[in-house]
């Protein structure tokens, strides 16, 4: 009996931009209001309720691997020297899962 696995599995890339200003309305990179340091990626399965953050550097994507069919909702933070900002507006990704077929088997007689 021949048998073959299937491949159930999508990318997920989040990307955001970068605020332009502090709090206080200061440009960042002035004297006052550091260079962004790092970001937080906080993702769940339910609309403001996230799981732990994923920290990054000062990229502005992340990218991942999702196994099953789900409805992702995301927000990202930017921090600085003065500590994390509030979390953005909210990412929704409704994520599919479409079966790929192995390759056929290749048979022959010994």
């Amino acid at each position: 009996m021949l048998t073959a696995s299937v491949a159930m599995s999508a990318s997920v890339t989040l990307s955001w931009t970068d605020p332009t200003a502090c709090v206080d309305g200061t440009a960042i990179g002035s004297p006052t209001c550091p260079a962004i340091t790092a970001h937080r990626v906080y993702c769940g399965n339910a609309s403001g309720v996230y799981g732990t953050p994923v920290s990054l550097g000062t990229v502005l994507t992340y990218s991942w691997t999702v196994n099953t069919a789900q409805t992702l909702y995301c927000a990202v933070t930017a921090s600085n020297g003065g500590g994390e900002s509030g979390k953005s507006n909210e990412a929704t990704k409704v994520v599919t899962i479409t079966p790929v077929p192995t390759r056929a088997p290749v048979c022959s007689f010994q």
